[in-house]
C-alpha cells in the first residue's frame, strides 16, 4: 500500500503516482540532524549544494529539526550556504520514532513534486528512504554507509540486509572494505551495492606560523595532528599513551588534538597521569583547521573504525605523511611506505614506532606526503564525488550505464568488480562467509585487504596463511577420514566445491592420485599472479609419490593442472557432473558445501553413481546460520524458528543461506543407503574454541553453554525441531566420514 495525504495534511491510502514536471531531477537529500555534524553529516550538505543546478533541484531534508540550528554553529552556516546555493530545507520536527505527523512536510514534497531521487546518509535516514521511498514510489532510493558495517552492531546488519538493501535502489559503500563487510557479512543483496570512495573540497592555503604563535610552538619543534571529534571509536587516548613513549630524542615533540566530544575530560585527566600535558594540546574544537595543518609535520588517525574519513584525505591533501590504523578504508587512503605508515589498533608502542621513524627522517615525510596530496587531488576531490553520484542517479533513473567510467575512477571500478565477483564466490566456499574478526586483524592481504583466513585462498591472503590452510583442510581429511597416503596411491579423486583454491586438489595429486577432478556450481574468481606464488610453493614443499609430476606441471610460467592430472568443471552441480563423469572415483570430498545444496537427497544420489564400490566420501558440514542472526547478538538457533515462506524470501535477498537441514538427516541418509558412517562433531553452538574437535557424535557431551541457548529457544522453533534432542540441535559443524558398500 502507497501512503498518501489529503487535504488537511492527515494521512490517507492510495494516490496516482506524480509525473514528472519539468527539465530538472528532483532530488531530496535525506539526514537526520546537524547537531556536531561529523565527515558523513558534511558530505551529505555537499551532496544537496553541489549536484548541477541546471539538472538537478535540490532539496536537504533534515529529520531532527531543531530552531537551534538557525543561530548556532557550524549548522548556522552550513545552512545559509544551502539557501544561498538555491537548496530547499525541508524541517521535520519528529519528537520520537513514530511521531508520523511530523513526516508530513517530507511527504507531501515526495509527492506533490517532481522528485525522482530520495538520498539517505547515515543509518537512520537509510532507513527512512528505504521506507518512504518506497511507499511513495520514488523512481531512484540511495542509501549511503559511511561507516563500517557493523559486524556487531546488534540488529542493524539485518536491518541493512533486509530492510535497507531490499527496499533502495542502490546501496552507497565509501571504500572497498566497507563494500565487502556489505557484501560478505551484512549480505546486503549483490545488485544493489554501489562503491563511490568519497572526497573532500580543497581547504584555503593555511598559515602554519599563524598556527605556531597560537599555540606558542616554535619553529623546528616537530608538530603531530590528529582532528576529529572526540568519541571513543576515535582511539584518542592511544595518540596520548604514544606521545609518551616517544624516545628521549623526540620528547619535545608537540601533539595537538583538535576536536570536541565526550571524552575530552578522559583524555586531558590521561595526559596528566602520563605527565605530557605540556606536550599534548587539547584545545577543542578549532576553525583554524586549515592552519594548523599547514604547521603540521604529521598527521594521526589512530581510530578502532572508519569508512572512508574526510579527516585522513584532508591531511593527504594538506600534503602530510599519516600514521593510521589498518582498519576498515584506511588502507585505501594510507598506503604503506606509499603515502603513509600503517599499525595495528589500540597499540600505542606501534603508534608510537611509526610516529619515531617519521620524524627520523624528514625525507621519507616529504615523499609520502607529496604522494599523498598526488592520491587525494586524483582520486578524493569532491568534484569528482559530486560527479560519480550523478552518474548513479542517471543509472538509476535509466538516463546512464551504471557501469560507466563516470561512477568511479578505474582502481575503483577494478576495486569494485573484484570484491562483488569475490563475495559472490566466498558464499559457496569454506566458512560460507562467517568472519572470523580476531584472526583477520593478523592477515596482511597480497592485495591490500582484508578477508576470511578460511575462505578466498589464492586471491587475497598471504602466502604463509594460504598454505597453512591448504595443509589444514588436507590434513583434516587424511587424519579424520582414516586415510593413509599409501590409500591414495593410482587413486581417483572427486572435489566439490574448492572455488579458486585447488591447493588441496593437487596435495592429492602429490600424494599419489591417479586425478582429481574439482567441480563447483559457480565460476570462481582467480588472481593468476597470487595463484602462481601459491602454486610455486607448493611444489617446493609438497612430498609424496607424485610430488614429482606436480612440481614439473607447476615450474612452467604457466601452471598447466591439467598435467598435474586436476580437470576442472564450472558451472556443474554435483548432479549434472554424475551425468557427465560416469563414476569409478575412490573418493568424494568437500569442505563447508553439503550445508548449501537446495536437494541434498538428489546431491547424495549423484554421489553415490560417482562413487566406486568400497568407494568413500568426506564431508566437512557447517550447520551454523552463517552470522544471519548470531552476529547480530542473538540466539544462533534463531536461523530455525523463521517459517520456509519468510526463510525463501531471506533466501532471495542473499543467495548462501544454509539449508537447515541437520546432522540427524545425514545420519538417516546414510542408514537408508547402507553406507558404513561415522559422525565426528568439530562445534557446538556457544562453545566455539572449546570443544575437543572431532568427537565422535555417540560419546558428544554438548557443554551447558551450549545446551542452555537450545532450551531457552526450543519452544520458538519449527515444529520439526522442537522435538529434537537438544544434544542434536546443539551441533553446528560436523565432519561425516562414509564408505560405500563393497558389493
Amino acid at each position: 500500500m502507497r501512503l498518501s495525504l489529503n487535504s488537511e495534511g492527515d494521512a490517507t491510502t492510495l494516490s496516482a503516482p506524480h509525473q514528472a514536471t519539468g527539465d530538472r531531477v528532483g532530488v531530496v537529500v535525506l539526514l537526520d540532524s546537524l547537531e556536531n555534524p561529523g565527515g558523513g553529516e558534511r558530505l551529505a550538505i555537499e551532496n544537496a549544494a553541489r549536484l548541477d543546478p541546471e539538472r538537478f533541484s535540490r532539496a536537504l531534508c533534515l529529520t531532527r529539526w531543531s530552531d537551534e540550528f538557525e543561530t548556532q554553529e557550524p549548522a548556522a552556516g552550513m545552512l545559509a550556504r544551502l539557501r544561498s546555493d538555491g537548496v530547499e530545507i525541508i524541517p521535520v520536527r519528529r519528537r520520537g520514532r513514530w511521531s508520523l505527523r511530523a513526516w508530513l512536510p517530507l511527504l507531501r514534497k515526495l509527492r506533490d513534486e517532481d522528485v525522482r531521487v530520495l538520498h539517505g546518509h547515515l543509518f537512520g535516514s537509510n532507513v527512512w528512504a528505504a521506507i518512504f521511498g518506497t511507499l511513495m514510489r520514488t523512481r531512484a532510493v540511495v542509501a549511503h554507509e559511511h561507516m563500517w558495517a557493523y559486524e556487531n552492531g546488534g540488529a542493524r546488519p539485518l536491518v541493512d540486509r533486509f530492510v535497507i538493501g531490499r527496499l533502495v535502489d542502490a546501496f552507497v559503500a565509501v571504500s572497498g572494505e566497507g563494500m565487502r563487510q556489505m557484501l560478505e557479512i551484512e549480505k546486503v543483496p549483490e545488485g544493489k551495492v554501489v562503491l563511490v570512495p568519497n572526497g573532500v573540497p580543497p581547504r584555503p592555503g593555511g598559515s602554519g606560523a599563524r598556527a605556531r604563535a597560537a599555540f606558542e610552538i616554535e619553529e623546528g619543534i616537530p608538530l603531530v595532528v590528529s582532528v576529529g571529534h572526540l568519541r571513543p571509536e576515535k582511539a584518542f587516548e592511544v595518540l596520548v599513551e604514544a606521545a609518551s613513549l616517544l624516545p628521549e630524542r623526540h620528547r619535545g615533540t608537540r601533539f595537538l588534538i583538535a576536536g570536541e566530544g565526550g571524552e575530552r575530560a578522559k583524555l586531558e585527566d590521561l595526559r596528566g597521569r602520563l605527565d605530557v600535558s605540556e606536550s599534548v594540546l587539547i584545545p577543542g574544537a578549532r576553525s583554524d583547521v586549515a592552519d594548523i595543518l599547514a604547521a603540521a609535520d604529521v598527521a594521526v588517525c589512530c581510530s578502532d573504525f572508519e569508512g572512508g574519513p574526510l579527516s585522513v584525505m584532508e591531511y593527504m591533501g594538506a600534503g602530510l605523511p599519516v600514521v593510521a590504523t589498518e582498519v576498515g578504508g584506511l588502507p585505501e587512503l594510507v598506503r604503506e611506505d606509499e603515502t603513509g605508515l600503517l599499525v595495528p589498533p589500540r597499540d600505542p608502542a606501534a603508534l608510537a614506532a611509526g610516529l619515531t621513524r617519521l620524524l627520523d627522517d624528514p625525507s621519507l615525510r616529504r615523499r609520502l606526503g607529496e604522494e599523498g596530496r598526488r592520491l587525494q587531488a586524483e582520486l578524493y576531490g569532491i568534484d569528482a564525488w559530486i560527479r560519480r553520484l550523478e552518474a548513479l542517479y542517471s543509472s538509476l533513473l535509466g538516463d546512464g550505464d551504471p557501469g560507466s567510467a563516470e561512477l568511479s575512477s578505474p582502481a575503483v571500478s577494478d576495486t569494485k568488480s573484484r570484491l562483488k565477483r569475490a563475495a559472490k564466490r566466498s558464499r559457496t566456499m569454506a566458512i560460507g562467509g562467517r568472519i572470523a574478526a580476531e584472526r583477520v586483524r593478523d592477515v596482511r592481504r597480497l592485495t591490500g585487504r582484508r578477508d576470511n583466513p578460511m575462505g578466498a585462498t589464492h586471491w587475497s591472503l598471504p602466502l604463509q596463511t594460504s598454505l597453512d590452510y591448504i595443509d589444514g583442510v588436507f590434513g583434516d581429511y587424511l587424519l579424520h577420514g582414516g586415510l593413509a597416503i599409501a590409500d591414495l596411491e593410482g587413486a581417483k579423486v572427486l572435489e566439490l566445491g574448492p572455488g579458486d583454491n585447488f591447493g588441496v586438489a593437487l596435495s592429492f595429486l602429490a600424494a599419489g592420485a591417479n586425478e582429481v577432478v574439482a567441480t563447483d556450481r559457480f565460476v570462481p574468481y582467480r588472481n593468476p599472479e597470487n595463484q602462481r606464488r601459491i602454486y610455486a610453493a607448493l611444489a617446493e614443499r609438497l612430498d609424496g609419490p607424485g610430488s614429482a609430476r606436480v612440481a614439473e606441471a607447476l615450474s612452467g610460467p604457466e601452471p598447466d593442472l591439467e598435467a598435474a592430472g586436476l580437470r576442472q568443471l564450472e558451472e556443474t552441480p554435483i548432479e549434472v557432473a554424475a551425468e557427465v563423469l560416469g563414476g569409478g572415483f575412490d573418493l568424494v570430498v568437500s569442505r563447508a558445501v553439503l550445508e548449501h545444496v537446495g536437494d541434498l537427497e538428489a546431491a547424495f544420489t549423484a554421489m553415490d553413481r560417482l562413487l566406486a564400490p568400497g568407494g568413500r566420501m568426506i564431508h566437512k558440514v557447517d550447520l551454523e546460520d552463517h552470522g544471519l542472526f548470531s552476529e547480530g547478538g542473538l540466539n544462533p538457533l534463531t536461523f530455525l524458528t523463521v517459517s520456509d515462506r519468510t526463510y525463501r524470501w531471506m533466501g532471495e535477498s542473499s543467495a548462501g543461506l544454509p539449508n537447515r537441514v541437520l546432522v540427524g538427516w545425514y545420519r538417516d541418509e546414510m542408514l537408508r543407503r547402507g553406507y558404513d558412517a561415522s559422525f565426528l562433531v568439530t562445534n557446538t553452538i556457544g562453545s566455539d574454541g572449546e570443544l575437543d574437535r572431532f568427537v565422535p557424535l555417540e560419546g558428544l557431551e554438548p557443554d551447558r553453554a551450549s545446551l542452555a541457548l537450545v532450551e531457552s529457544i526450543r519452544d520458538r522453533l519449527l515444529p520439526r525441531y522442537r522435538g529434537l534432542e537438544a544434544s542434536e540441535l546443539a551441533i553446528s559443524g560436523f565432519m561425516l566420514v562414509a564408505d560405500k558398500p563393497a558389493g
